[in-house]
């Protein structure tokens, strides 16, 4: 090719070069024209979240949830559009988050209600049992404290509770408070629980009432009773068990105590029942007051 006809191609590469920079120049603006634009538009007071409101908290104050939703709504999505834009509502953060932050809460549920109002719906998680711990002095190992949380039909810690005065609800009890704060755990493991609850269930069908379960070393469990055959026992009267044993051997051991005449005949003397021992195989212990 002459020297003359490459000159002409490199101005025709040159030139399509300057086009197309020129388009693509314009394609920028024209696209940062209308992001600005949208992003205008989706801020418009009309395309706003309007109200949030909470329905079925009854012992969540409603401060407590707004920490939480508050903060999520005044972020701004790319540091341009406004959460509160009806398309950019953080309801899968706010369904994560709720739960997370405030232990109480069970189900939530986000809807609309019309466009610009959203509904969050809660359940909370209803006391079935406590589980309370205590610190002792190292001089006197007398109780100096006690703490205690509610805890859900399943298990789950959920919400701090008082100190009641009587058994109001059945009471799990460790004899150390070393377990930190247990708010989201679950009392035991679930096997354990639901073998402990069963046991109960079937000893209170035998005439045997359990208003507390406490936890001490080695996985030993004492069942506290306050009523032995239509009889009420003394505050301190348990039956001493393992989590390791199975629960018919230990309804086993505690039948044959019980049909012992010689411990008939004490409970039926008006003695006073300290403990029913059923930890060791092929042998059950007992001791009164």
């Amino acid at each position: 090719m002459s020297t003359k006809g490459r000159v002409r191609m490199q101005e025709k590469q040159e030139a399509s070069l300057r086009t197309n920079i020129v388009f693509g120049v314009l394609n920028l603006c024209a696209l940062i024209v209308v992001g600005i634009l949208l992003v205008m538009v989706l801020r418009r007071p009309f395309l706003q979240i309007e109200s949030v409101t909470f329905i079925g908290n009854t012992m969540i104050a409603e401060y407590e949830l707004r920490r939480v939703t508050d903060p999520l709504l005044e972020e701004k999505w790319l540091g341009l559009v406004p959460r509160t834009s009806l398309l950019f509502v953080p309801k899968r953060r706010m369904r994560t988050l709720l739960p997370d932050r405030i232990s109480r809460i069970e189900e939530i549920r986000i809807e609309r209600n019309g466009l610009r109002h959203i509904v969050i719906s809660l359940r909370e998680y209803a006391p079935a049992y406590l589980w309370c711990t205590y610190t002792e002095t190292e001089s006197t190992t007398m109780r100096t404290s006690e703490i205690c949380w509610y805890v859900a039909r399943d298990g789950y810690v959920f919400a701090r509770a008082p100190l009641f005065s009587d058994y109001v609800y059945m009471k799990f009890h460790t004899r150390e408070a070393e377990y930190g704060e247990p708010l989201g755990r679950y009392v035991f493991n679930e096997g354990d629980f639901e073998m402990l609850l069963a046991l109960r269930q079937e000893l209170e069908s035998r005439g045997v009432f359990v208003y507390k379960i406490s936890q001490g070393e080695h996985r030993d469990i004492e069942l506290y009773i306050d009523t032995l055959d239509g009889r009420s026992m003394p505050h301190e009267s348990h039956i001493r068990i393992a989590l390791t044993q199975d629960p018919d051997v230990i309804l086993a051991a505690i039948t044959a105590v019980r049909e012992q005449s010689r411990f008939r005949e004490r409970l039926q003397q008006g003695e006073d029942l300290h403990y029913i021992d059923v930890r060791f195989e092929g042998r059950a212990l007992f001791k009164f007051y």
